[in-house]
């Protein structure tokens, strides 16, 4: 059966602006992600690492096509924004950047509609825009969020601990958010040891939360099912093939 079309509004983002010759290499050598794929994509899901390869913030790249001079990243907004945004002009040194930061931005999740640009974790997961939708309804920011955890999928600093979780154990290849060609970005090489050697043993995955081990850690959750921290032999932190949202 298909869903009718609607919008949400996606609590609690940030807007930062890149702008400057060197976007593309500066960010290319910082996140998980390779940026050269916004050649074939609306967007591309990343992470920024610490160097032991610890999550710190998890964002969306995109190039806007009335703008192809800059780089927008979608992130966490409020302390979260600045502090990443604090961290990238650390790391700008002698590359000819700007970085604008906006602790607070509009963002809309649009599901049955294309409208916006590609969620690029999930075909599921529909579209994501700066713009409120016209012509549909606004659904509680709930009947996204249970969508969104369904498919096991973490949502920043609420499923990730900054400087503890690894990616590896957030599955963040299976959502598209990690290039396993590049090696270039923070935390490569722990990255790369965790995955190679199979270290991580537990894995954030979505449970319904009457059936919850005692082992887990919960960390969100909505209506009947939560994301964990948990061992399960049928996890797999592999990715599957790379899914394009092709710009018009």
């Amino acid at each position: 059966m298909t869903q009718s079309p609607f919008f949400t509004t996606l609590k609690d983002r940030g807007l930062i602006k890149i702008s400057g010759p060197d976007r593309y290499i500066f960010l290319q050598k910082l996140i998980t992600n390779d940026v050269a794929v916004l050649n074939k994509q609306d967007a591309i899901y990343a992470c920024l690492l610490s160097p032991g390869g610890k999550f710190l913030y998890d964002f969306f790249v995109l190039e806007p096509e009335h703008d192809s001079e800059v780089l927008y990243i979608e992130c966490e907004g409020g302390e979260r924004a600045k502090n990443l945004g604090k961290k990238l002009k650390r790391y700008k040194q002698n590359s000819n950047v700007e970085i604008e930061i906006k602790p607070k931005k509009n963002c809309y999740a649009v599901l049955g509609l294309a409208f916006g640009y590609n969620d690029p974790r999930h075909k599921k997961m529909g579209y994501r825009s700066f713009g409120r939708p016209a012509g549909i309804p606004e659904q509680p920011f709930e009947e996204w969020d249970y969508l969104r955890i369904s498919l096991g999928i973490p949502d920043g600093s609420r499923d990730m601990i900054a400087g503890k979780t690894s990616i590896e154990a957030a599955r963040i290849a299976l959502f598209n958010g990690l290039s396993y060609e590049k090696s270039t970005y923070i935390g490569h090489k722990e990255t790369m040891r965790k995955h190679y050697c199979g270290l991580s043993k537990k894995y954030l995955q979505c449970v319904k939360l009457s059936e919850i081990q005692k082992d887990a850690e919960l960390r969100s959750s909505c209506k009947d099912l939560g994301i964990v921290l948990m061992k399960h032999a049928a996890v797999s932190p592999h990715p599957p093939k790379q899914r394009l949202g092709t710009k018009d």
